[in-house]
Formats: C-alpha cells, sequence, structure tokens
C-alpha cells in the first residue's frame, strides 16, 4: 500500500525513512512493546534496500496504529536529516547492510470481516485488535439489549468500538466476574455508569472508554448508559469463572 517517504537525492543513492514494520497495524495487532524505525537506500523493490540506521521504538500499550506511524515517520525524517551528510559524501552506502530477505515477513491485506469483536477472545486480544484498527476499518461488537417492557426480548445491535484499555484492577475483575455468575455475558456500567466493562471469554475484562451506536455520534460509556433507561445489554460469549 501507499506510504510517506522523507527522500534525500545525490548522485550516488536515495535514502527513504520508513517504519521497521509496515503496516503499523502489524506491530499494535500482535502487542509488542517494541519496534523500530530505519534509514534504507531504495531500490526497485519495496522496501528491500541496504540500512545504514535502525533505532528500536518503545510501542506504549494504549498507542494505536496511526499515531505510531505518525511519530515512527517523524523520528525516522530526524534521523535522516541528522545524518544527511553521510549521505551526501557517500559514506551511508559504504556502511549500509543488505537486507536478509530470508527474515522478512509478508502483512496480508486487512478485511472488513476482520472488524468485528469476539468476545470470546481476552481483553488483551480485543484491545489490541482496536487500537490496530482505529481509522479503518475500526472495529464492531454485537450486543443485545433487553427490551424495556419487562419481556425476555432482546435487540441486537452492532456498534462501533473505538477506545478501550484493559482494566487490570482486582476490583474490576471481582465485580465482573460476580455479574457473569448471576447472568452470564451482562456488560457492567460501573461508577454510575461512567464506566463500561466488558466480560472477556479467558475471564479477564476489557473497559470500553469510547464507542458508537448505530445512527449515533461517537460517545462516552456515561451518555450510552443514560440512553439505556434501566435496559440491560449482553454480550454472547463463553465467560470462565475461576
Amino acid at each position: 500500500h501507499d506510504k510517506p517517504h522523507c527522500h534525500r537525492h545525490n548522485k550516488r543513492a536515495v535514502a527513504s525513512a520508513i517504519p521497521t514494520q509496515l503496516p503499523c497495524s502489524c506491530p499494535v495487532q500482535e502487542g509488542v512493546s517494541t519496534t523500530g524505525v530505519s534509514v534504507a537506500f531504495t531500490v526497485l523493490k519495496c522496501d528491500a534496500g541496504p540500512v545504514f540506521l535502525q533505532e528500536p521504538v518503545t510501542v506504549p500499550e494504549d498507542e494505536t496504529a496511526p499515531e505510531l506511524l505518525e511519530r515512527l515517520f517523524r523520528r525516522g525524517v530526524q534521523l535522516l536529516i541528522s545524518n544527511i551528510d553521510r549521505v551526501w559524501t557517500g559514506e551511508a552506502a559504504e556502511v549500509a547492510q543488505q537486507q536478509d530477505e530470508a527474515q522478512a515477513t509478508h502483512a496480508a491485506k486487512i478485511a472488513k470481516e476482520e472488524s468485528q469483536l469476539d468476545f470470546k477472545q481476552s481483553a488483551v486480544t480485543l484491545h489490541n485488535k482496536i487500537r490496530a484498527f482505529t481509522g479503518w476499518p475500526g472495529t464492531f461488537g454485537t450486543f443485545l439489549i433487553s427490551s424495556s417492557d419487562g419481556s425476555n426480548a432482546q435487540q441486537q445491535q452492532q456498534m462501533k468500538i473505538l477506545q478501550s484499555r484493559v482494566a487490570r484492577d482486582a476490583a474490576d475483575t471481582q465485580l465482573v466476574q460476580a455479574s457473569q455468575t448471576a447472568t452470564p455475558g451482562r456488560v457492567v456500567f460501573a461508577a454510575n455508569g461512567s464506566r463500561m466493562l466488558m466480560p472477556c471469554g479467558d475471564g479477564s475484562v476489557l473497559e470500553i472508554l469510547s464507542l458508537q451506536p448505530p445512527t449515533k455520534k461517537a460517545m462516552p460509556p456515561q451518555a450510552f448508559y443514560n440512553g439505556l433507561r434501566g435496559k440491560a445489554v449482553y454480550v454472547s460469549q463463553t465467560w470462565t469463572v475461576s
């Protein structure tokens, strides 16, 4: 896919600053704590030229793929500019190392169908997917909303999940676990509706920080909770009680 480069030309070569792993959704979805940025010479084959500078970059657990991409390109451009004299003199070309194509991995194109969240998965897996797919294609969760007429009828809604975090507090886990024992799959609203805690398949808890119901604008959990007017929200999943 297309990706911006910062190029510097001389008679000998063209140098580009690029993230070490592309697309940036890959390291984010994999949940890695470190990725990197490279300064390499361009060749006819995409991102295959000799590398003369590499720098590791830490990936915070709540950083999204677009945020990481912007940060990597900013750092890559800084590296290239600070070493531009080495490109002009030819020193960079002399010390550049050829890439080992045997170590390269192929990143498959993301399909729209991958945007669906499966709450049978762990909170960490879901959180990484949400931040990796920020922007496009986004992530969606399927929920069941209880009827307001007191019957057992439930309305299915697919909502876009925009921002999340892994709830690591033991009190959150205990609160959600107690709820699942009584009503499996029920979403827990804590702190008077300001916190939305999702039960996940391995007993972990995902906190939703921002969501977008059908035909609505993005909103925090409090606004969504207020609009429910006492109705309960459920997800279909397997919950493991330890």
